[in-house]
C-alpha cells in the first residue's frame, strides 16, 4: 500500500499525501476496509464492473471485450468456455444481488460484493526516465466476488434450456486484477484463485 501511495497509484485518487500520521498509516494497513474513504474504494467498483464486463461478454460471445479486460490465465479460460458451448444456444448472465453503493460500503449483514483480499505492488519499469503514461509499478490486488448470479440459456428456436444457473445462486470467486502502471489500459482479470 505504502509502494502504490508512493506513486500515486490509487485508482480514482490523486496525490496521495504521504504524512506520518495515525490516519494515514490506518489507511495503509486497511486492506480489507468497505469504508468509501478508503483508498481502495474505487479499486473495488472497478472490480466489480470489470468483473461484471467480462461475464457479460462470455455470455454474448464478445472475445474483443474479453481480450481487452483479460489477461493471462484467466483468459485463455474465458475464450473457451465462450467457445465450448452448444452452437445456436445465446447466454443471459446477470448479478441479481444489489451492487448498489450502499451494499458495496455499508456495513450490513450480509457481505459486500467485492472485498480486497490483498494487494501487492512491484518496481517493474526500470528505465531510466519515467514512462510518459502512468507510473513505474505493476499492481496484484485479489479481490473476493460474493455475489448472487443467474445464468439463463435458450437453444436455438428461443427455448429456455433448464438448468440449475438458471435460477438465482451463490458464487464466491477470488480472480487476481491487474494494472500495468505505464500502460493506459484498464485493470485486467488476470487468473481465479481457489481456496484448498
Amino acid at each position: 500500500m505504502f509502494t502504490i501511495a508512493r506513486a500515486s497509484a490509487f485508482p480514482g485518487l490523486k496525490n496521495v499525501q504521504l504524512r506520518f500520521r495515525p490516519a494515514v498509516w490506518r489507511k495503509l494497513r486497511n486492506v480489507q476496509s468497505c469504508d468509501p474513504s478508503s483508498w481502495l474504494g474505487p479499486l473495488r467498483k472497478i472490480a466489480l464492473e470489470t468483473y461484471r464486463q467480462t461475464n457479460v461478454a462470455i455470455a454474448r460471445q464478445n472475445d474483443e471485450v474479453i481480450k481487452s479486460l483479460t489477461v493471462g490465465e484467466f483468459q485463455s479460460k474465458a475464450l473457451q468456455l465462450m467457445r465450448r458451448r452448444e452452437k445456436g444456444h445465446k447466454w443471459f448472465w446477470d448479478i441479481t444481488s444489489d451492487t448498489s453503493d450502499a451494499t458495496l460500503y455499508e456495513p450490513t449483514r450480509t457481505p459486500p460484493p467485492v472485498t480486497i483480499v490483498s494487494i501487492r505492488a512491484a518496481e517493474i519499469y526500470l528505465a531510466e526516465h519515467d514512462p510518459k503514461v502512468g507510473h513505474r509499478l505493476v499492481i496484484q490486488a485479489l479481490a473476493k466476488f460474493d455475489t448472487t448470479q443467474v445464468l439463463k440459456i435458450t437453444d436455438r428456436h428461443g427455448k429456455p434450456v433448464e438448468s440449475e444457473l438458471s435460477k438465482p445462486h451463490r458464487v464466491v470467486q477470488y480472480v487476481v486484477l491487474e494494472k500495468i502502471g505505464w500502460y493506459d489500459s484498464p485493470w485486467k482479470l488476470r487468473e481465479q484463485i481457489y481456496r484448498t
